[in-house]
C-alpha cells in the first residue's frame, strides 16, 4: 500500500463522519478528479489542527497523512464542526468566505437576477 492509499483511506474515513457522509455536502459526488477535502466550518482557539501548521509544512504525503491521522480524532469528537467537500466547491466556499453578508447577499440577489 502506497503512502497516497493510506492517505486516501484515512480521508475517506473522516469525510464519512463529517458532514456530508462521505459525498461532497455541496454537489453529492463521492470522489472528485481535483480530490476531496475536509473543510473546518470554525477553528478552536487552542488545540486545533490546521493545515497550514508549520509541523505538517512542507506539504507532502508524508506530512499530509500526519495531518488527516492527527484530525480524524478531532472529526469524532465533533463532526458538526468539519464538511466534507469536492477540492472544486471547497474552493468556492472559501472564495465565499472573504464577502460579509452584506455583499455576499449583493452577489447572491445579483446571481439569482442574471438570466445568461
Amino acid at each position: 500500500m502506497t503512502l497516497k492509499d493510506e492517505i486516501d483511506i484515512v480521508k475517506t474515513k473522516c469525510g464519512t463522519i463529517a458532514l456530508g457522509n462521505g459525498r461532497c455536502w455541496i454537489c453529492g459526488c463521492m470522489k472528485s478528479k481535483r480530490g476531496m477535502v475536509i473543510h473546518h466550518l470554525w477553528y478552536l482557539l487552542k488545540g486545533d489542527v490546521r493545515y497550514n501548521d508549520p509541523k505538517y509544512l512542507p506539504h507532502n504525503d508524508s506530512n499530509n497523512l500526519k495531518y488527516h491521522n492527527d484530525l480524524l480524532p478531532l472529526i469524532i469528537k465533533n463532526p458538526k464542526r468539519f464538511m466534507y467537500l469536492c477540492t472544486t466547491h471547497h474552493f468556492a466556499l472559501e472564495k465565499l468566505c472573504r464577502y460579509g453578508n452584506i455583499i455576499l447577499n449583493k452577489l447572491i440577489t445579483a446571481r439569482r437576477m442574471t438570466k445568461t
